[in-house]
């Protein structure tokens, strides 16, 4: 008892102090941990939302949207619009089967693709205007723009959207899905918008911007699969730490 009696009062509150700033320390490194964990988490998430994309929608951008200042033209989905579909490398309109052509007309017909790969087409002319946003009543989309074609085979696309603007990405994302399902685009040939400043451009041979495409998908794929290996392992190590 004298021992301890002789002991400065101020001991016992040093050791607590002293224990206490190790669990706060500890405390701050475990809340770092889990910080660093969410981050590494929700990053992961964000590539495998990227990979599916790229993998499966062909998308190296994101999907278009209409314009705000557009709305008036929205009308119900698919009203003056006939769905697509692909048989034996042609286009052919899904409700009767009958091969694909575009208007004799000078307008041009509208064609665009959704979010689900349902393909839809409409001319662009009639007794009030008619605009992309009616193909899908305004819902995002993988491609809007126009389109040529003779007996099934598109002879000419373009990515023309005044309302969605979509870049030459989701052109040739949108001819890529075609092509999985069998289209042929051995004559066809894609027109690029002319950027300000910029020359008139000539058309290109559609098959070769798919070829170059599909290159810089693999590239991309290839890319988002070695960061996803570094994530993972990243994750792994910080949940053994926590615990």
């Amino acid at each position: 008892m004298a021992a301890l009696s002789s002991l400065p009062p101020s001991s016992t509150f040093w050791f607590s102090s002293d224990e206490e700033e190790k669990e706060d320390l500890s405390k701050k490194k475990l809340d770092k941990l889990i910080t660093l964990l969410e981050k590494v988490s929700n990053e992961i998430q964000r590539l495998e939302q990227k990979l599916y994309k790229v993998r499966e929608i062909k998308l190296l951008e994101n999907q278009v949207t209409d314009s705000p200042k557009t709305k008036k033209f929205y009308v119900q989905e698919g009203e003056n619009s006939h769905d697509l579909a692909v048989e034996n490398g042609k286009l052919i309109w899904a409700k009767n089967r009958e091969l694909f052509e575009d208007s004799p007309s000078s307008f041009a017909t509208l064609i665009a693709m959704d979010i689900k790969g349902r393909v839809r087409a409409m001319e662009s002319y009639g007794r009030a205007p008619r605009v992309h946003s009616m193909l899908f009543a305004g819902q995002p989309l993988i491609f809007a723009g126009t389109i040529q074609a003779t007996q099934g085979r598109i002879t000419l696309l373009s990515q023309g959207s005044e309302q969605y603007l979509p870049k030459l990405q989701h052109l040739l994302s949108f001819m890529l899905l075609l092509q999985n399902r069998g289209l042929d685009f051995k004559n066809c040939q894609v027109k690029t918008l002319k950027q300000r400043g910029e020359k008139r451009k000539k058309p290109f041979r559609a098959n070769v911007l798919l070829a170059k495409h599909k290159r810089n998908l693999r590239k991309v794929e290839s890319s988002i699969k070695k960061r996803l290996r570094v994530l993972l392992d990243q994750k792994e190590t910080i949940k053994k730490l926590i615990i």
